[in-house]
């Protein structure tokens, strides 16, 4: 990455001598969630709240609520319900399946016939645990961008994910009226689903691990203080840092390590 700087003709002067550079694993050991959207269909749900036009035209009396007390529908975040489970994959390794629930959804692709307005998603993610890992760089427009996706990469984790979503799939059945509309089993298996999303589309954007932090230089990029190796008064402090994915979305860990850091960037002589 760094002689794609070197060749550019606005970035390449600004470069300090190539002696002078430093390697290390910048970049790699990228980790996002895997993600894969099940579409469900019953009578009870509403699907207006989340994906309708509720900004230029709501429903009055949903307006008048949110106006009137700040309640009701315009209120509530996205997802209604989270939920986790533990799998132990064949490495005899434990890896966490998060599954979040909201009204609506973004696509649906079936051959069922179904009402629109009561649609509602579970998305599953693969959490803690997995051991699938990418790499991001730069391009020749210095531009970053994935060079290897984070996404299932290590077969281990589909396997996990398959089996999370049979879970859930096989208890369906006690739930009266509810039906599974995406997948379309009619038309493929949960199996082939998941061979044919595109690894892109499983993209959750919690990307965690490209500068990150450890005790030793030829695994990692920042030591515990969170200060870039062979350097002086260079810190990273944010997700990159984080060296594998926590149990769930990682706004809380970035902020615990945050506080953290800057405890530990005071504390050192000088600052540095």
């Amino acid at each position: 990455m760094i002689n794609i700087v070197k060749n550019d003709a606005t970035y390449g002067p600004n470069l300090p001598p190539q002696a002078n550079w430093i390697n290390l694993p910048v970049g790699s050991n990228v980790s996002d969630n895997p993600s894969v959207n099940l579409v469900f269909t019953h009578p009870s749900v509403d699907s207006y709240d989340n994906w309708q036009p509720i900004w230029s035209n709501p429903r009055p009396a949903d307006a008048a609520k949110y106006k009137n007390s700040q309640t009701g529908v315009f209120a509530a975040s996205s997802p209604r319900i989270n939920f986790w489970k533990a799998y132990t994959g064949s490495d005899n390794k434990t890896r966490y399946m998060q599954g979040t629930a909201r009204p609506g959804a973004a696509s649906v692709t079936t051959s069922q016939s179904y009402n629109a307005t009561a649609i509602f998603t579970i998305t599953l993610y693969l959490s803690q645990g997995i051991t699938s890992r990418g790499r991001i760089g730069i391009d020749a427009t210095m531009r970053g961008v994935p060079l290897v996706g984070p996404w299932l990469q290590d077969s281990k984790d589909k396997a996990v994910l398959l089996t999370g979503i049979n879970d859930i799939l096989n208890s369906i059945s006690v739930v009266p009226n509810l039906k599974l509309i995406t997948p379309d089993l009619t038309q493929t298996t949960v199996t082939d689903y998941v061979n044919n999303y595109g690894l892109s589309s499983m993209n959750s954007n919690h990307w965690v691990g490209s500068c990150r932090i450890g005790t030793s230089s030829s695994t990692s990029v920042v030591d515990v203080n969170t200060k870039v190796w062979n350097t002086n008064n260079l810190f990273v402090v944010d997700a990159s840092i984080i060296p594998s994915q926590p149990m769930s979305n990682p706004h809380a860990s970035i902020m615990v390590v945050a506080e953290h850091a800057v405890a530990r960037i005071l504390a050192l002589a000088g600052g540095a």
